[in-house]
């Protein structure tokens, strides 16, 4: 592949334009550089050899007889613009699809070079046609940059992004680290299978799939991607972000009843393939505290107004900065897992499916991610459990998890 076709293609494969794209595919006696089936779209990228050239032509028209649109790139204009020529594909793709066509974009596309300016609303929600596109065009030109190797993948609505990621790499339909985000999810969930309420205007809804092809153990990953999205959110602002063990991300609320509301939460799953180890990383944040969720708070409570956006451009960086580190990086980020520990030095009671096993006072995290609890008989080690901070005046554990 050329580097423009490298470019586009770390763009649109995977579904992340909403439709799937495939690439070499013969269509008569040609084959078409790109091609999205359920749009009857061919997408062409040419060099400079291809100025004026009669093949194009009878190539172009060869699809075009065969109910197949047209669109041509230049090699460049992939490599210097890719957010307009991503942003002129997806309208195309719609527009086959039987919406209006955008007013920028001419009604027979592909009869000559594609002449296109970005437009200003691309990956801003709420705003016109930008409520239907890719919010997302922003974020994969950032990690193009700082992270090629990671596909970003968007979808307005879907049941859990941590089980469609599972899906894909058991399925062998992942080529590298993907991202995936969405603005609404029905069935998402928690440790222990619990159901992870979302709003489609107040939520950050995202998943990350990482493959190792050493098949490494990736010891207590889930405390580790906490301490790196807990030292993201701080850089943005909310400083007194904490964690509660082994997956949860906190603020203080001097109205609670432990003094703490849950801001988000992590839930880190496993595939092995023949060629990986996936782990897929699903996390939500609140960026607004759900009015129905008593326990639950929203960055908005730290004073930070942050779109969706905003927030994975500063998370999802910090995790791949994370995971590329290997085991290494988990055991470094361990070490400054105690130092944003909400319950450290309190009272808490140990639960396993809300049946209480003993009570006492949370020191920390061992080097294996164990909680150090320290009790009459002397200090015990919590592996797998539920944690909840014992309410002193009521001598019972809080049940908010």
């Amino acid at each position: 592949m050329t580097d423009a076709e490298r470019l586009l293609w770390s763009r649109v494969r995977n579904g992340q334009l909403g439709s799937k794209f495939r690439r070499q595919v013969p269509i008569g006696p040609y084959i078409a550089d790109f091609t999205c089936a359920a749009a009857r779209l061919v997408v062409e990228l040419d060099g400079g050899q291809h100025n004026e050239c009669p093949h194009d032509a009878l190539r172009d028209a060869f699809f075009r007889q065969r109910g197949y649109e047209v669109l041509r790139f230049w090699n460049n204009d992939v490599l210097a613009n890719i957010a307009g020529v991503l942003l002129t594909i997806q309208s195309a793709v719609e527009q086959r699809a039987g919406q209006s066509p955008p007013p920028n974009l001419p009604q027979q596309v592909g009869e000559e070079k594609c002449a296109f300016t970005p437009s200003p609303l691309v990956g801003r929600v709420g705003e016109g046609r930008a409520a239907t596109s890719d919010p997302l065009t922003p974020l994969r030109a950032q990690l193009a940059v700082s992270h090629p190797a990671c596909t970003v993948r968007w979808t307005p609505r879907t049941g859990s992004t941590n089980a469609d990621l599972l899906a894909d790499a058991r399925a062998g339909r992942l080529d590298g680290p993907t991202l995936l985000a969405t603005g609404r999810q029905t069935a998402g969930r928690g440790r222990q299978g619990r159901p992870w309420a979302d709003d489609a205007q107040s939520s950050v809804l995202c998943s990350l799939a990482w493959p190792d092809p050493r098949k490494r153990e990736p010891g207590p990953l889930s405390l580790a991607v906490g301490v790196w999205l807990a030292q993201a959110l701080r850089a943005l602002g909310a400083a007194q972000v904490r964690l509660k063990w082994p997956n949860d991300l906190l603020l203080p609320a001097a109205g609670a009843p432990n003094g703490w509301r849950k801001l988000g939460g992590i839930l880190v799953e496993m595939a092995d393939t023949p060629q990986a180890r996936w782990a897929v990383i699903g996390f939500g944040l609140n960026l607004r505290a759900p009015a129905d969720q008593p326990q639950a708070t929203g960055l908005n409570v730290a004073g930070l107004d942050l779109s969706r956006e905003q927030v994975l451009a500063a998370l999802a960086p910090a995790l791949l900065d994370g995971l590329q580190q290997g085991p290494r990086g988990v055991s470094e980020a361990l070490t400054h897992w105690n130092a944003l520990h909400a319950w450290g030095g309190q009272t808490v009671a140990v639960l396993d499916h809300g049946q209480t096993l003993f009570s006492g006072v949370a020191l920390g995290i061992a080097a294996d991610g164990a909680l150090r609890v320290s009790t009459p008989e002397g200090e015990r080690r919590v592996l797998s459990a539920d944690v909840s901070l014992r309410l002193r005046a009521a001598g019972m554990a809080d049940a908010a998890k």
